[in-house]
């Protein structure tokens, strides 16, 4: 029992800590006995042990005494070696949003967790600086598009339409639309916009790239339906692109079977491994070019048992492929 109260005793002093540092005016006793439910007593002798260790402050604000801790203070942190390992790692992943602003936002994040490390720890986040790299993986470049991701944020937090100036894949010239940004979502190293478009009643996935050409915020207001979640949406999207599930199984021979066995292609994807050492893969994925693309990332060691739009797409591709090579061979 005596240990369960000193582990609340220190859970609680960890968060008046934090509440102390982030309370430009500081706060009373009496909210900080709302919020934690203990008594007055209780607060002012977690408030004397503090001011032991901290140099915590006293105020008067509207007649009432006031806690806080100094603006200037920093609350030292202590990681352990694998979660500075982790944080370093994190940090490198998502190095591929460079050029937008959620990259100058984490970079501010870590620059503040880093500025409050003891010496100790940032020696050791130094040191695997060195011992962990995060190979590239063609990210897009976002370089120069800070400004119209900074105003799909601004529409995400505001909940206000966008007029949108974009050139679809289908399309050669750029089309206005009146959209209702939903959320965002990152894909093989790149950001996505998922957002309604009355004008079609219906979510559509916009790519944040070269064909984004314009964007403003009008002031129109929307509402994000309460039962609309973006992992719900994406769901059975085999990578961005959504929509109506139908059974997909492909074999692939024994030469890439382990490549395919240890990685999560999709969460209803179930494998079947045969006695020749190849397998078979099933799952209930949206019909889109994503899948084509990875059944002939696989070359010949990839077949496709079902549907026959996938079989048809993916013979009409390396139709394709083997006519431009042979046109190449008899020019050669």
């Amino acid at each position: 029992m005596g240990s369960n109260r000193g582990n609340m005793q220190m859970e609680r002093i960890v968060t008046m800590i934090r509440i102390f540092s982030e309370r430009q005016f500081g706060i009373t006793a009496e909210e900080l006995v709302e919020k934690f439910r203990v008594s007055r007593r209780t607060i002012y002798r977690d408030v004397n042990l503090l001011k032991w260790i901290l140099p915590l402050e006293e105020g008067i604000t509207a007649g009432r005494k006031t806690y806080r801790l100094p603006p200037q203070f920093k609350v030292p942190l202590s990681f352990t070696l694998p979660e500075l390992m982790a944080l370093r790692l994190s940090k490198n992943q998502l190095r591929y949003l460079e050029g937008s602003p959620f990259h100058r936002d984490f970079n501010s994040i870590f620059k503040k967790i880093e500025s409050i490390l003891p010496a100790r720890s940032e020696n050791q986040l130094d040191h695997f600086t060195h011992t962990i790299f995060v190979h590239p993986e063609a990210p897009k470049d976002y370089h120069g598009r800070e400004k119209q991701i900074g105003i799909i944020q601004e529409s995400l937090r505001q909940c206000k339409a966008c007029r949108f100036t974009y050139v679809s894949r289908s399309r050669t010239s750029p089309k206005v639309y009146d959209i209702h940004p939903y959320g965002l979502v990152s894909f093989k190293r790149g950001l996505y916009l998922l957002a309604f478009v009355p004008e079609y009643k219906e979510i559509r996935c916009f790519a944040l790239d070269s064909r984004v050409k314009g964007i403003q915020l009008t002031a129109d207001c929307y509402q994000i339906p309460e039962n609309f979640s973006i992992e719900s949406y994406t769901q059975n999207a085999f990578g961005i692109v959504t929509g109506p599930p139908e059974e997909v199984m492909v074999q692939f021979d024994r030469e890439v079977a382990a490549n395919v066995s240890e990685r999560i292609w999709h969460q209803s994807q179930k494998i079947e491994k045969k006695k020749d050492g190849s397998l078979v893969i099933k799952m209930k994925v949206a019909p889109s070019p994503e899948i084509t693309s990875w059944v002939l990332s696989y070359g010949p060691h990839a077949r496709v048992l079902k549907p026959k739009w996938l079989l048809d797409d993916v013979k009409a591709e390396l139709s394709e492929a083997l006519k431009r090579y042979k046109d190449v061979r008899r020019e050669a």
